[in-house]
Formats: C-alpha cells, structure tokens, sequence
C-alpha cells in the first residue's frame, strides 16, 4: 500500500459535488502528519506549526499570500469562496499595476522631460 492510499484512507471521502471537498481536512483542524495540501497547481494551503489555533498559509506560485484562520469558515465552501477571494484580488492588483505602467502620465522625451543620450 502506498503513501498516498494511507492518505485517502485516514480523511472523508473527497464530494465531487463540492469541489472544494478536499479543504475538509483543514476545516476539522490540523493534522499532524500533513505538510499542507495541493489546491490547483499554483495554489497550496499549509498549516501554521506550534500554534493552538487552526491557522492555515495560503501560498499561491509558491509564495505566502495570507495567513487564514479555518475555524472562522463554516463550510468547505464557505473557504473556497475566500480563497478564491484572495487570488481575484490578486489578480486585480496585478492587471491594476500593469495598466499603471502603460499609462504612465510622466512625460518623456522632446519637450516633454529628460531624455537619457
């Protein structure tokens, strides 16, 4: 048996109907052997060690986004529908910097400031 039998035994059964069913672990609290769990391939969730509460990072390409409390989250649902929150705002600011950058309002150029020779 495998690693990864022992895992699909030792937590609910995953609901295809709630896509975001497999976040059931995090709800019920930290596991002890768990080094986090695998959302999509760019977002992860991983439990906040030597702590009493039931922390969670969000990391999204790998990185720290946000640090969540699961208990504050009544339903798997409830989470995704947050998670999915954090990457919109993400996203938002992203393509808001971007469009900063291509409208930037400072004049270069003849007659409009500095030119670098």
């Amino acid at each position: 048996m495998s690693d990864d039998d022992n895992e699909s035994d030792e937590h609910e059964p995953v609901d295809i109907s709630d896509p975001w069913s497999k976040l059931q672990p995090v709800l019920a609290g930290h596991d002890p052997k768990a080094d986090g769990y695998k959302i999509s391939d760019v977002v992860s969730v991983f439990p906040v060690r030597n702590t009493e509460r039931n922390l969670w990072e969000l990391h999204v390409h790998e990185v720290n986004t946000v640090t969540f409390d699961a208990d504050a989250f009544v339903t798997t649902a409830d989470l995704g529908m947050y998670i999915n929150g954090v990457l919109e705002g993400l996203e938002q600011g992203v393509a808001e910097q971007r469009g900063e950058l291509d409208d930037d309002p400072r004049p270069t150029g003849p007659g409009g400031g500095k030119e670098f020779q």
